[in-house]
């Protein structure tokens, strides 16, 4: 079975179709697209003010430079590594010689700060542990110790999304992250075209899967069932009327 193709533009095509302002195969004029395409992306922007991110899974790669701990992330500013902001480490590796692939270990910001560290002379070594700082324009990776060499680093983690163009590959979008941006973008665009269909059924359905998108699993992105459905035992009603 082939793939499917998901683009900003397909994801666009659709979100016309659900709000029916165009029937089902009707070609999407130019200037129609474009207001849509400025509304997704004011959408991403809205939802990541609000802490709502719009994440994918990916991996990059980049080289360490010897000396330096702290390593910044970004696709809208200047930044060390241009990729997009990350949201959660997966994990991290370095690899020494093209041969040996270490493991370093992934710590939050606390648990950095509470360790002891070697601060005069700074320790240059292998880097063992990484922690991630999140800003509003860019994320930082930590490394400690800082390398004393220019180790490759493969870095698997949870990125958002910040902006698309029309051939924008969202092939990678979590499928219920793909319905959910597929409503929103229908939703808001009810406000531009008032004959658009957006009836209280579809609202519903809409705010259902933004409420079980704020239960997505941080790591794997799936959504996370609620107590009904993992209770078991004698305890099974005692359990659901427990939960908060």
């Amino acid at each position: 079975m082939p793939q499917l193709s998901r683009t900003a533009n397909d994801l666009i095509v659709q979100a016309f179709y659900r709000l029916g302002e165009f029937a089902v195969g009707e070609t999407i004029p130019g200037a129609d697209a474009s207001i849509a395409l400025t509304q997704l992306n004011l959408l991403l922007d809205d939802f990541s003010s609000s802490g709502v991110y719009i994440p994918y899974v990916t991996e990059f790669t980049f080289n360490m430079i010897p000396g330096q701990a702290s390593y910044s992330v970004s696709d809208i500013i200047s930044a060390d590594i241009t990729n997009p902001r990350i949201v959660d480490l997966l994990n991290v590796n370095l690899t020494l010689n093209d041969i040996i692939i270490f493991p370093i270990r992934i710590v939050s910001r606390t648990t950095f700060s509470n360790m002891v560290r070697i601060n005069q002379p700074p320790l240059s070594t292998r880097p063992g542990m990484v922690f991630l700082d999140e800003q509003p324009f860019q994320s930082f990776l930590t490394f400690y110790p800082s390398p004393d060499q220019a180790y490759p680093i493969s870095v698997n983690a949870k990125c958002m999304i910040n902006e698309v163009s029309y051939t924008s590959s969202l092939q990678f979008l979590p499928p219920y992250f793909w319905l959910f941006l597929q409503m929103a973008l229908a939703r808001d665009l009810k406000s531009f075209y008032p004959s658009g269909n957006w009836p209280a059924e579809a609202e519903d359905k809409y705010q259902k899967v933004f409420r079980n998108l704020r239960n997505a699993n941080e790591l794997d992105l799936t959504i996370t069932p609620s107590a009904i459905l993992n209770s078991k035992g004698p305890m099974y009603w005692a359990n659901i009327f427990s939960y908060p």
